[in-house]
C-alpha cells in the first residue's frame, strides 16, 4: 500500500465510521457513560477499533506522529 491509499482510507473511515460513531452520539444524547472530553479522546485513542486501523495505516505515512510540547519549535526571540 502506497501513501495516498493509506489517505484514502483514513479518510474513508473518519467519513464513514467516525462520523456515525455510537459512543459520541450516546455522549451527545447523555445517555450513554458520562465522560468528559479527554477521557472521550482516551477512548477513541486506545479503545476504538477505527483509530487503532487508523494508527496501523499511519506507517505507510512515513512513521508515527511525533507531537510537539509547548514551545518546542518555535523561534527564540
Amino acid at each position: 500500500m502506497n501513501r495516498s491509499d493509506a489517505i484514502k482510507k483514513i479518510v474513508h473511515s473518519l467519513d464513514t465510521k467516525c462520523g456515525p460513531c455510537e459512543v459520541k452520539e450516546d455522549r451527545g444524547r447523555g445517555t450513554g457513560k458520562a465522560m468528559n472530553a479527554a477521557q472521550f479522546q482516551q477512548h477513541c485513542i486506545h479503545n476504538c477499533p477505527v483509530s487503532l486501523e487508523m494508527q496501523d495505516l499511519s506507517r505507510y505515512l512515513g512513521g508515527p506522529v511525533r507531537r510537539r510540547r509547548n514551545g518546542e519549535g518555535r523561534k527564540q526571540a
